[in-house]
């Protein structure tokens, strides 16, 4: 079992899965900062837009957890503090993190699309390196693995504490991240509109959660239904539904494609509740759907304006 405890200082006990958040945020602010020269926005943005935004995700990401767990809460209301005792939830953190650019953007008069787009490869990345936290504290893993073939890592990790090997769901969400930050760097300079970029890291990400949320076995649920896949689902329909509003000449396989991407992902959460994990292969089928919808639907005029230039 790998030991939580990264090291001490006296009587402080630093953990691994606080180092790593720590790393994950420094990392993404010199990303952005590299972003904010780019672009040409006045030196200490990114600092001063880190203060708005790395407080609301931390309080956000505990009361999405606590909101959907209050169970676990009711009879010890003074628990909602005890964040050191582990229950955050990254929706919430990336709420937050949205809110406080949203705040940020309203004060400086900068536009929220455009500054979402410089703050989305490091939001991204910042999850693929964070996710790592979960090795440490032996959490956000799958379903039991009995086929001893497969009791290994990274496709499986042992929790010592139930002695068993189950899906390693952390190690394929950060390695996807991974893929999907080196996606939007790659083609950052290439999109035709504001915004852009934070459209397929919600499209990517949410494609991708939305799956490996179905192997979880520690998800948050709203009734039947597991919170983080439907905001996943939502996710890409909105992304869906934008690139839909956008077609300048809407022809019948738009619209016909944008219905198909509702169905699609209703079947998905339908699919969940009905098969359980057994679901995995029409959820599989169901999100590449929707991505071939969004690739379908994204293709834009070619005299389209460009929202801004890049460096």
């Amino acid at each position: 079992m790998p030991d939580r405890v990264a090291f001490t200082l006296g009587p402080l006990t630093v953990y691994w899965y606080g180092v790593l958040i720590t790393f994950a945020v420094l990392i993404g602010y010199m990303l952005a900062c590299h972003e904010q020269r780019r672009v040409g926005l006045p030196e200490g943005t990114m600092l001063d837009i880190f203060f708005y935004i790395v407080p609301l995700a931390i309080v956000c990401a505990r009361v999405y957890y606590v909101v959907f767990s209050w169970d676990s809460f009711r009879d010890n209301p003074l628990d909602v503090f005890k964040i050191n005792k582990g229950g955050i939830a990254i929706y919430g953190a990336v709420l937050g993190g949205i809110l406080g650019a949203f705040i940020f953007s309203r004060r400086r008069k900068l536009r929220m699309s455009k500054l979402m787009d410089m703050l989305t490869p490091s939001l991204i990345l910042g999850q693929a390196i964070g996710r790592w936290g979960n090795f440490f504290n032996q959490e956000a893993f799958g379903g039991l693995i009995e086929n001893t073939a497969l009791q290994f890592f990274p496709v499986g990790v042992y929790i010592e504490a139930l002695g068993e090997w189950h899906y390693a769901t952390f190690f394929y969400e950060s390695m996807w991240c991974f893929v999907v930050f080196a996606v939007l760097m790659a083609t950052r300079r290439r999109y035709t509109h504001s915004g852009d970029v934070l459209a397929w890291y919600a499209a990517l990400y949410g494609a991708e959660r939305a799956i490996v949320e179905g192997m979880r076995t520690d998800s948050l649920y709203l009734g039947q239904v597991r919170m983080s896949q439907l905001l996943s689902m939502l996710m890409v329909l909105a992304v869906l539904a934008l690139f839909f509003a956008r077609r300048r000449d809407k022809r019948a396989g738009d619209v016909v494609a944008l219905i198909v991407g509702c169905v699609l992902g209703t079947g998905l959460i339908v699919a969940t509740c009905a098969l359980g994990a057994y679901a995995l292969v029409p959820e599989l089928a169901c999100v590449a759907g929707m991505l071939a919808l969004c690739v379908y639907l994204y293709r834009a005029p070619a005299d389209a304006p460009r929202a801004y230039a890049s460096r």
